[in-house]
């Protein structure tokens, strides 16, 4: 990323936000101990004792950094330890970065961070539960069961409500970030003008070293992604997905960092139920009574759609392996199958379990099961699955 590719707005001396030492010793104090910390860095409990004198020449630092729109190189460096994700990992796409900072790094990126969040607040999807002081995933999940349960419980003699839950995830959606893009996110966010040099600095030149088994490989040069593990990191991508389900009704879409679910009402009566042509190909997932709700009947096609634009414009890629849809309903949900198309190829989903694939056909071993309440009435237990 240039930065002379970046259309930057004009501001003042005065707009420079400036912090004082004891904003830095406030910040400072609430380290935590017990974490570790990349070789070579200042111990947490060494800070800690003298945090009032740290205070004044970090607060000197950071506020030079923020004048000059110029992050340490010192600071760029991220200190990664692969986890697998599964055992044994086959390749690296099944490694999950794991990363260290500095500590006065995290200490600079609060303390900036508090301002970027301060400013995207306005701007910002309120269907967007991460990340954010007083709301969590315990509230994107009581929102979300809130909403099922109030669709599905208000069925008149002439409804027969269900809901169909698509679960979005992307693949490696960090390391795949533009810098540019996200710097552009911030300034479309609302992020204040005298912030985005430092933040096109930051993104800037990044470096990583692997600790692995012990040891420590030599200094690498990152091409793009977004920190890692990082402050900013986060942020760049709450950016940038801010409008990736916006033609989805709020109440209908929650969010949780990279990981999105959509959710649409249907009255299985006036959908369109139809039968399945098996002479033109035989399917593994319909029913005996054969019966489908096609691709075209649904909004969640069109969300689907619509997601794929937003996936290709940030240079996304849909991880076919984790993006589900299911359903939520009564009883008579299982007498049917929901038919879906993607995007980039004409298979077919089954909304009783298979995987959604951005290409290619479907296999099988996507499969994570049947959710009706077929199931339930085994076990005496409520009319409602969720999940």
């Amino acid at each position: 990323m240039v930065t002379s590719d970046i259309k930057l707005e004009h501001f003042e001396a005065p707009d420079v936000p400036k912090f004082s030492p004891k904003e830095v010793q406030n910040e400072l104090e609430q380290i935590k101990t017990n974490k570790a910390t990349p070789p070579g860095d200042i111990p947490p409990k060494l800070v800690k004792i003298f945090l009032s004198f740290l205070s004044i020449p970090l607060c000197d630092i950071l506020n030079t950094t923020i004048r000059m729109g110029e992050w340490s190189k010192l600071y760029k460096c991220e200190y990664v330890t692969p986890i697998p994700k599964v055992f044994p990992p086959k390749s690296i796409d099944e490694m999950r970065n794991i990363s260290g900072l500095l500590l006065f790094d995290k200490i600079a990126e609060k303390l900036i961070g508090n301002l970027i969040v301060s400013d995207m607040s306005e701007h910002l999807d309120l269907s967007q539960f991460a990340n954010q002081k007083g709301i969590s995933l315990q509230h994107y999940l009581i929102k979300m069961i809130n909403q099922i349960l109030s669709d599905t419980d208000k069925s008149s003699k002439d409804e027969v409500n269900a809901v169909i839950a698509v679960l979005y995830d992307w693949k490696e959606a960090f390391p795949r970030q533009c810098p540019k893009l996200g710097v552009e996110a911030f300034q479309k966010c609302g992020v204040q003008p005298s912030l985005i040099p430092l933040i096109i600095n930051y993104l800037q030149n990044r470096t990583m070293k692997v600790k692995w088994h012990g040891e420590i490989s030599t200094e690498r040069h990152l091409n793009g992604g977004g920190p890692q593990g990082a402050t900013f990191g986060i942020w760049e991508y709450l950016a940038q997905s801010n409008n990736n389900a916006d033609c989805v009704d709020p109440n209908y879409r929650f969010k949780f960092v990279d990981d999105l679910t959509v959710l649409e009402k249907i009255n299985l009566l006036i959908v369109g139920l139809t039968s399945f042509h098996t002479k033109q190909s035989v399917p593994s997932d319909v029913l005996e009574n054969n019966l489908i709700i096609p691709a075209g009947n649904l909004n969640s096609q069109n969300y689907l759609n619509g997601n794929k634009k937003w996936t290709d414009n940030p240079k996304m890629i849909l991880n076919k392996k984790t993006t589900k849809v299911m359903n939520i309903d009564w009883q008579y949900f299982r007498l049917c199958r929901t038919e879906f198309h993607t995007a980039s190829s004409s298979s077919c989903i089954a909304a009783h379990g298979s995987a959604l694939a951005q290409d290619g056909p479907i296999s099988d071993e996507h499969i994570f099961g049947d959710i009706s309440a077929n199931n339930l009435d085994e076990h005496n237990q409520p009319s409602h699955q969720l999940f």
